[in-house]
């Protein structure tokens, strides 16, 4: 009996060591978060499934799922995205300022990545070197992101020629191997084949970038669809449509929604004030209602304005329509929308007191807005184009004296924002089908990036008989989508509509252009 407690005791202590050796690298960060099936194959190839709140450490190579996704928040600050059927590793993770230590290396073997690079590329940028089997990323403090398809293929790409195909969002990168070296700015989008040949501009392969989150929110989508569906019953009747059934990017899971909103912020458009309110991050005169797949805007209150503030309460018997949510930029925003019908609302004037509502209350609110339009133009370079995501139906507002009655809906049906970051100018252009118009109206405008902050960037058709007005904010690090809310005015029907929308950066900057 004592040799069989000795054996035990001995195999408990190996067991023991075994572990202290698994992990006897050094720590290279934690999982910020994981969905999905994500492991990681250390240097004696033993696999561990990945948890928000996990270690990694040097030599782990990240392996992800078909629908997994995984973002690691590393020792130096810097941020790696993965997505599914994607392996990196993890070959040098070092930081340690007070000694002088600041080493960073990685390479991506097949699949999709984004790094946005922490105190080591800021400070040490000839120290980082991420890449792949055919060429290598040097930075200068930057976000970025990467995909490689290996010679046998990947999952979706069938119709992508194998090598690596980067893409810079902000500062600098060059891309080079031993066969020469080409320097990206952003928006530049550059290609290596597998033969090691010299890296190539590649600006027609920019949607190869948005292809991987669709693919992974598609494979989900037949199995929450009907969850969804159950759901939107108890939000939706009479006309009011969502985008949530008819967009892939809105099938959010319940974790997406819990672990990845932060630094939140809302707009918000209703009558009779008719003011279009922007609330910075972390304000405390902004309350949500959750739920397991979407946030509910509850509580906000206005600009200052004439000496007074508005605050707006939602009923607690009440549920908001025309329910919509996306991601922007990868996992860099979450965007959520909804209208507060009249009546399910209460309004209240710090001067006056509370006060009927003849309208709907819009509101749209995202994750890491960006409150500065300052910061962003001293921060980011050239000119980007963002594309309309949805947003909620336009409702007619007004009352007596229109030929359209209140509560009809148009809608926006296309839309682009072309932003010029370095001289902090924009431009806008709108496709709107509104009721009695008996073909899609058209509206255009620009200024500065302040007048798109502060609600004075004006829209107008060609005759000016349609006008309108936008006030927005950025939201992503590096401005990867906008939100906003828009009011349209239609003069021959004594019309005037309001509504709230969503923008993401589909890349360099071309002329406005709405079909």
């Amino acid at each position: 009996m004592k040799l069989i407690r000795m054996l035990i005791a001995i195999g408990l202590a190996c067991l023991s060591l075994t572990a202290v050796v698994c992990h006897a690298a050094d720590e290279a960060g934690k999982v910020l978060f994981s969905r999905g099936v994500v492991s990681a194959v250390d240097g004696q190839d033993s696999r561990r499934g990945l948890r928000a709140g996990d270690a990694v450490y040097e030599g782990d190579r990240i392996i992800t799922g078909r629908a997994g996704i995984v973002q690691i928040h590393l020792s130096d600050g810097a941020l790696l995205g993965l997505r599914g059927s994607s392996e990196y590793q993890i070959k040098t993770q070092k930081f340690e300022p007070e000694e002088g230590i600041a080493e960073q290396a990685g390479e991506l073997f097949s699949g999709w990545m984004r790094m946005i690079t922490g105190a080591i590329g800021r400070t040490r940028p000839d120290n980082v070197r991420v890449g792949s089997s055919v060429a290598t990323i040097g930075i200068r403090g930057t976000v970025f992101q990467l995909i490689h398809v290996p010679e046998e293929g990947l999952e979706g790409f069938n119709d992508v020629e194998p090598g690596s195909y980067v893409m810079l969002e902000d500062g600098r990168i060059d891309f080079f191997n031993e066969a020469g070296s080409r320097r990206l700015m952003p928006g530049d989008v550059a290609f290596v084949g597998l033969a090691n040949r010299r890296p190539l501009p590649r600006p027609d392969r920019q949607e190869l970038f948005a292809r991987r989150l669709q693919q992974i929110l598609a494979f989900r989508q037949e199995q929450q669809a009907e969850r969804f569906r159950t759901a939107l019953q108890m939000h939706l009747f009479n006309q009011y449509t969502s985008s949530v059934e008819n967009s892939l990017q809105t099938v959010l899971d319940k974790e997406l929604v819990q672990t990845t909103f932060k630094n939140i912020g809302a707009l918000g458009s209703y009558i009779p004030a008719g003011r279009y309110q922007r609330l910075k991050a972390g304000e405390s005169n902004l309350e949500l209602l959750n739920t397991d797949t979407t946030r509910l805007l509850s509580r906000m209150a206005g600009d200052p304005g004439d000496g007074s503030v508005d605050l707006l309460f939602a009923s607690g018997t009440a549920t908001p329509l025309a329910l919509g949510q996306t991601l922007i930029g990868g996992l860099a925003s979450q965007v959520h929308w909804g209208i507060w019908r009249e009546g399910s609302y209460t309004a209240v004037n710090s001067v006056t007191g509370a006060y009927s509502q003849t309208g709907d209350w819009h509101y749209i609110l995202a994750s890491n807005v960006q409150p500065d339009p300052a910061l962003l133009s001293a921060r980011l370079d050239g000119t980007f184009t963002y594309s309309y995501l949805g947003g909620t139906p336009l409702t007619n507002t007004q009352g007596l004296g229109s030929s359209v009655s209140p509560g009809s809906l148009g809608s926006i049906a296309a839309g682009q924002l072309q932003v010029d970051f370095t001289n902090s100018q924009m431009q806008v252009g709108l496709a709107l089908n509104l009721p009695n118009q008996p073909t899609q109206v058209n509206v255009f405008g620009g200024g500065t990036l302040a007048d798109f902050y502060n609600g004075s960037l004006n829209l107008a058709d060609g005759t000016a008989s349609v006008v309108g007005n936008m006030k927005g904010a950025f939201v992503g690090p590096t401005a990867e989508g906008a939100i906003a809310t828009v009011g349209i005015s239609d003069f021959g029907s004594n019309a005037n509509y309001q509504g709230v929308a969503a923008f993401e950066r589909t890349g360099a900057g071309s002329a406005v252009s709405v079909p």
